[in-house]
């Protein structure tokens, strides 16, 4: 599968302060051919824009463009993703029908306003020194990887990803520990280098059967993308570690 090289931000349409790292937030709406309908989506709109404009800590400091997309067809829009992931780092998908696109986090504008799922939105388009320093030193250390910069980004969505699927909260510290370690782990399944064992891996399974299979659900992308196969140890492993990890 060819790699996409990751992409450089973009100024958008938004102030930045000097020295400020940009971020883009997709954000999308639907619509019908009804005009009622396009009434009530035009209505969601807005509330979108009111939730960024009553959160202002989400746009100052970091170069977020906000795009407005009507959903008619799902092929078409697809196709509209796949173009504008071309240009964009598309951190999120918020909207009023279901769409998931790779490992893009998705919101719903019910999710947008839960206080647990704010923070998850935040940490999306948080300060990104910690990963900046985490990516320069991955890069003395992974070779199988056409782009460290991507797989961390990749990575951090998966995080979220799963904190959405498993319904958990991650502290940050604990983030920057998962993403140290499946990024070395995707190098290790670059080089054919065996899983570790799970212990007690019938048991665990038997009483975590909905959890693992979600989290094997959110890995796909990444086996796909760097053309790997996690072992269900490893994958039982990424689950023990959101869940015990959670913030109460």
């Amino acid at each position: 599968m060819k790699m996409r090289k990751a992409r450089t931000p973009i100024i958008g349409k938004l102030p930045l302060r000097k020295g400020t790292i940009g971020f883009r937030l997709f954000l999308y709406t639907e619509a019908s051919k009804r005009s009622a309908e396009v009434k009530k989506y035009a209505k969601a709109s807005r509330i979108i824009i009111y939730f960024i404009d009553r959160s202002p800590h989400l746009v100052t400091g970091n170069n977020i463009e906000l795009i407005s997309l009507q959903f008619l067809h799902r092929q078409s829009f697809t196709e509209k993703i796949e173009q504008l992931s071309e240009e964009y780092d598309i951190l999120a998908i918020v909207g009023t029908v279901q769409f998931e696109y790779n490992d893009i986090p998705y919101f719903s504008l019910i999710d947008i306003f839960n206080d647990d799922h704010l923070k998850k939105l935040n940490s999306i388009i948080c300060k990104d020194e910690p990963y900046s320093e985490m990516i320069q030193t991955l890069e003395n250390h992974l070779t199988m990887v056409p782009s460290v910069s991507r797989l961390v980004q990749r990575l951090r969505k998966v995080i979220v990803n799963l904190e959405l699927q498993l319904n958990v909260n991650l502290k940050e510290d604990i983030v920057i520990g998962m993403i140290l370690h499946m990024a070395f782990l995707v190098e290790n399944m670059k080089l054919q280098q065996p899983g570790r064992i799970f212990p007690n891996m019938e048991e665990y399974y038997n009483s975590h059967k909905e959890e693992i299979a979600k989290v094997k659900e959110v890995l796909k992308d990444i086996e796909i993308e760097y053309d790997i196969k996690l072992t269900d140890g490893e994958i039982a492993y990424i689950c023990q570690m959101c869940l015990e990890n959670q913030q109460l």
